[in-house]
């Protein structure tokens, strides 16, 4: 199949004709893409050497991402046993802010994976404030030691 006329600006999904040189029978439905997609990777593909349009056409395969993307979310426990929450979404790269963020009791540290040039991913570690308490211990400059608690 050929796509001779992809069109664009159109609000409603599209009626489609399929006209062919032995007969009909087949049926497609239009898609109107969303406004957030987004072309991620494209690969051009050659015909193989026997078939007889290999010199008049080739298949491009593009690749459209609706960016960004959900969060996926897991949780771990740090060193100090404080409860983290990571949330990671593909997001385009430019659009990506990193940072630290200190509101509503949590501790946001925003940064970034890099995929390429284009797409990355957009990684939110969450961590609620004051976090556990760790014991450490300090040798006095007299030799002494000192015990005490502290916040994460």
């Amino acid at each position: 199949m050929v796509v001779s006329a992809e069109g664009d600006g159109y609000t409603t999904a599209p009626a489609i004709t399929i006209t062919t040189a032995t007969g009909s029978g087949a049926t497609l439905v239009g898609v109107i893409q969303t406004q957030g997609a987004v072309l991620v990777s494209q690969k051009k593909q050659e015909f193989p050497e026997d078939h007889p349009l290999r010199n008049e056409f080739v298949r491009v395969i593009r690749v459209y991402e609706t960016l960004p993307g959900p969060f996926i979310e897991t949780t771990t426990i740090d060193e100090y046993g404080n409860i983290v929450t990571k949330k990671t979404r593909r997001n385009i790269a430019a659009n990506i802010t990193t940072g630290e963020v200190i509101a509503g009791g949590f501790w946001t540290e925003t940064t970034e994976e890099q995929v390429d040039n284009f797409v990355g991913n957009e990684v939110l570690a969450i961590t609620p404030i004051p976090g556990a308490f760790a014991a450490t211990t300090r040798i006095d400059n007299d030799g002494g030691s000192r015990h005490r608690q502290h916040e994460a």
